[in-house]
């Protein structure tokens, strides 16, 4: 599937836990949280999943961003961020690029193909786990 498609799919997937818009003050307790986040990551997916890297990941849908850019749209601290970031790094989600005193952060396409995968296994196992409880429904009420 080509970038660009893989991208609007992720989009959409995370468009609808996002908020419009977010209060303007810093949480010190959220930062204690990010650090102990990054100290029990174990997958993709648990990674994906906290809200604040999905709007993060939901930001950069859009291209590059710096730290600041992206720290103005939460409560949390600019190295509050960082730390989410450094998390979305670890886990190929998200790359980073240096320009001058910058870094500019985007979406990994290689990363999301993987979490992707991830994700359209997760589903065809439940799915398949459907069928399989239909059946088996299906041929008990027929030896009744």
């Amino acid at each position: 599937m080509g970038q660009g498609l893989d991208v609007v799919i992720f989009h959409s997937l995370v468009a609808s836990n996002s908020p419009t818009s977010r209060p303007r003050g810093r949480d010190p307790l959220h930062n204690v949280l990010v650090t102990t986040n990054v100290l029990v990551v174990l997958d993709q997916l648990e990674v994906a999943a906290e809200p604040t890297r999905r709007r993060i990941m939901q930001l950069l849908t859009s291209g590059e961003q710096t730290v600041n850019n992206l720290a103005a749209h939460f409560p949390a601290s600019r190295s509050a961020i960082s730390q989410h970031l450094r998390v979305l790094t670890e886990a190929g989600l998200v790359t980073a690029r240096k320009d001058g005193r910058f870094r500019y952060y985007r979406l990994d396409p290689q990363g999301l193909a993987q979490l992707r995968t991830l994700f359209d296994s997760f589903w065809i196992d439940e799915l398949d786990r459907l069928v399989a409880d239909a059946t088996d429904e299906a041929g008990s009420k027929g030896d009744s």
